[in-house]
């Protein structure tokens, strides 16, 4: 492992995901620095991740051959024909602000099935769809998925990686904030309290509450890790059914648990017009009730 220390957030800090595969004090070194990285700057540049310069060379090597191909072939992908925004936008007829985005592009997501927002959804599900793929160059929907997936195998590693950070975290730190949002309502509720780490007896009575199928499901997946495929999760659970029946009680996993949040205040939030939005406050007592205070929008 490289060793990358940040003197001062004058430079962006360098996040070396390999430490991940190390001994127990590279991972711990991994975690601080991720935490500070994330906490403290916001961004940071990621080596270690994994992918090949062959692999980003073929992406590359497969947009260069789109938009070397004639105009008429890349109009055939225009933009305005996807209603998920994915496709081909030429020079000057992408807009930032209102304004022209001098920028020759082409939109491309994670090949999914279209979803049309259903009544009180958000709109940003019609970003969901399939993509637009030039019939001249058929490598270029190879190239497009094959690198999505890859980046997608880093994102989850490293959201794993991130998520150990913060748990480490709240270790040293138990005072946490939840909120609960629901925007079309225009309500949220906040929680702030302290959080501590459920014990093994908490964890397994409530590991047994949950359905036989998902309590093997937690033992077949490694959860966000890469996987070879589909076959190998399905593999590892039909092992685990055969292993466990449905009337044989399936062991806690070592790795699974959870927090459990006490709170201190309760803040119920309802959106008003004209900003004068209505915030009840409940504050827990020393002897159990709560005070229930009314705050300023």
């Amino acid at each position: 492992m490289t060793t990358h220390t940040v003197t001062s957030y004058d430079q962006l800090p360098i996040i070396d995901l390999s430490a991940a595969d190390g001994d127990p004090r590279s991972r711990a070194l991994l975690h601080a620095r991720l935490h500070s990285a994330a906490h403290d700057v916001g961004f940071f540049q990621l080596v270690g991740h994994g992918v090949t310069r062959a692999e980003t060379d073929a992406l590359l090597t497969a947009m260069r051959a789109f938009f070397a191909l004639p105009e008429a072939d890349r109009l055939a992908l225009d933009n305005v024909g996807s209603p998920h925004f994915r496709g081909y936008t030429r020079t000057g007829d992408e807009r930032t602000g209102g304004a022209r985005d001098w920028r020759d592009q082409l939109d491309i997501g994670a090949e999914r099935p279209a979803r049309v927002p259903g009544p009180g959804e958000p709109p940003y599900w019609w970003l969901q769809g399939p993509n637009q793929w030039p019939a001249a160059l058929p490598g270029l929907r190879t190239a497009a998925l094959a690198w999505i997936d890859r980046l997608s195998g880093v994102a989850h590693r490293l959201l794993r990686e991130l998520l150990t950070a913060i748990g480490a975290d709240l270790a040293e730190n138990p005072h946490v904030s939840l909120l609960f949002p629901w925007h079309p309502l225009a309500r949220q509720v906040i929680v702030t309290g302290t959080a501590r780490r459920t014990g093994r007896d908490e964890t397994a009575a409530y590991f047994r509450t949950r359905p036989h199928g998902s309590r093997l499901g937690a033992w077949a997946s490694a959860q966000s890790t890469v996987i070879a495929s589909r076959t190998e999760l399905d593999t590892a659970y039909a092992a685990l059914e055969a292993r466990y029946p449905e009337d044989e009680q399936v062991p806690v996993p070592p790795h699974w648990g959870g927090f459990r949040v006490t709170p201190e205040t309760i803040e119920f939030w309802q959106g008003r017009e004209n900003r004068l939005h209505d915030r009840l406050r409940y504050v827990a007592q020393p002897d159990g009730t709560w005070k229930v205070e009314r705050l300023s929008p």
